[in-house]
This record gives C-alpha cells, sequence and structure tokens, in this order.
C-alpha cells in the first residue's frame, strides 16, 4: 500500500489542497498522513525562554485541531486519515515522517497569494532534497490543482 504524507497548517486556505490530497489518497487507495509542524526557536532568540513551553503547548494543540478538522474532512469524503504533529525544524520533521512511516509519496502545497510564507525557490529547494534523500515521488499542489513548478499555468 502506498503511503502519501502532506504538511498542512489546516484553515480554510488548506482545505481545497486537502480536499484534493484526499482524493488522490482514495484513487490510489493509499494510506494518508497529515502533517503539522511547529516551531518556537524564534521565542529564544527574542529572549521570550520562560514563555517557549507554554507557546509549544498551546501551538501543538492548535496543531492537533487543525490535523483532528482534516480528518473529519477526510471521514466525510469516505477515507481514513492518520495525522502526525511535531515540533522543530519542518525540514528535519519531515524527513523523520517519511522515513519512519515508509512514506512513497510527499505532497507539498505551493503559495496561493503573495503574502504566502512560503516561496517558490524554498520549494524547488525542498522538493530536490526530499527526491535525492528518499527517492520518492514529490507532488506539489495549489489551490486544489497538482502543478508543475517548472511550468506554472
Amino acid at each position: 500500500m502506498k503511503t502519501i504524507l502532506y504538511p498542512t497548517r489546516g484553515g480554510q486556505t488548506s482545505y481545497s489542497n486537502q480536499d484534493a490530497v484526499i482524493a488522490l489518497a482514495k484513487q490510489w487507495n493509499a494510506k494518508l498522513i497529515f502533517l503539522y509542524v511547529s516551531n518556537v526557536h524564534f521565542l529564544e532568540k527574542l529572549g521570550y525562554v520562560s514563555h517557549t513551553k507554554v507557546v509549544q503547548n498551546e501551538l501543538e494543540d492548535m496543531g492537533e485541531f487543525l490535523l483532528a478538522m482534516a480528518c473529519e474532512r477526510a471521514e466525510k469524503a469516505g477515507w481514513k486519515a492518520e495525522t502526525v504533529v511535531r515540533q522543530g525544524s519542518f525540514i528535519e520533521a519531515v524527513h523523520n515522517v517519511i522515513s519512519e512511516h515508509q512514506v512513497d509519496t510527499f505532497v507539498i502545497g505551493a503559495p496561493g497569494s503573495t503574502r504566502a510564507v512560503t516561496t517558490t525557490d524554498f520549494l524547488q529547494s525542498l522538493i530536490q532534497e526530499i527526491q535525492q534523500a528518499h527517492q520518492i515521488e514529490v507532488l506539489v499542489i495549489q489551490d486544489g490543482d497538482m502543478i508543475d513548478l517548472n511550468n506554472p499555468g
């Protein structure tokens, strides 16, 4: 059985991508894992070391809630999904989850607006790193459609 890993931050802007990944998992009869990664190391740099654990716990709770909503979307579509919540570096978390769950396909969302946090350069670098490290398929999704970053439009 194939395993698909899809990191998501959840929320309304993620719904079309989540729906597309759920449909793909159903089509392939694949195990689907939603991933949420939080990182509060910036607090230490700002001198808020005493608040780090509290904020981390809050972000973990929020991640679990957002992934529970994603799983509910999957269930409504007739599919079951699993969740993984991690702390720290996004890239390290992705590498670890791919290895731990024998992921065959990694799906990453492309920025949908000019105010997006993720850049195309970051995505291309991430895709190359994941493909080289794990020899797996990497797909890019934007606004519910699979896209080719090298051939936009």
